[in-house]
């Protein structure tokens, strides 16, 4: 709830109670943090909030930031304000995410052999170019444990590590 609607605020309910929803909203929808939103987006007032969420780029952090200001005049005077910021945030570039760990079923890796672990091996190299070091590891070591003969897959688990 916004502070107006909890009497933190002097200030009546507003359109700008309901940005301020819709921003904890978001926010909860894309990092799956529940307890964590009005601290988080609230210590834009007073400061650097610790490490951003992944989920989160830089310029929908000020967009969410600016939703959820403590006081109710220096929020977004309307959701259609809010939707406007929204859509410049859109056209700028996205930070990479990393890729979802894919995980096999073993019934299905029996006999497979080199074609699995060079596609582990592919995955892992991949990872290790977008700098996703622990996921490069895991994809490496699955490489290793199905050809314990490819140097090369060791090699690049040494890079990651």
């Amino acid at each position: 709830a916004a502070p107006e609607q909890l009497g933190l605020v002097r200030s009546e309910s507003s359109p700008r109670t309901d940005v301020y929803g819709l921003a904890a909203t978001m926010y909860y929808l894309l990092t799956n943090r529940r307890g964590e939103v009005d601290n988080y987006l609230r210590s834009g007032d007073k400061g650097i909030a610790g490490l951003p969420h992944p989920a989160i780029s830089p310029g929908l952090e000020i967009v969410l930031r600016k939703a959820v200001a403590w006081y109710p005049s220096r929020r977004f005077r309307s959701a259609a304000d809010m939707r406007q910021a929204l859509v410049g945030v859109r056209a700028q570039p996205q930070p990479r995410q990393k890729p979802a760990r894919r995980t096999l079923d073993p019934e299905r890796l029996k006999g497979a052999g080199d074609p699995t672990a060079a596609a582990y091996l592919s995955r892992g190299k991949a990872l290790i170019a977008q700098r996703c070091w622990s996921d490069a590891i895991q994809e490496l070591t699955e490489a290793i444990s199905l050809n314990p003969s490819s140097g090369e897959a060791y090699k690049a688990r040494g890079i990651a590590y």
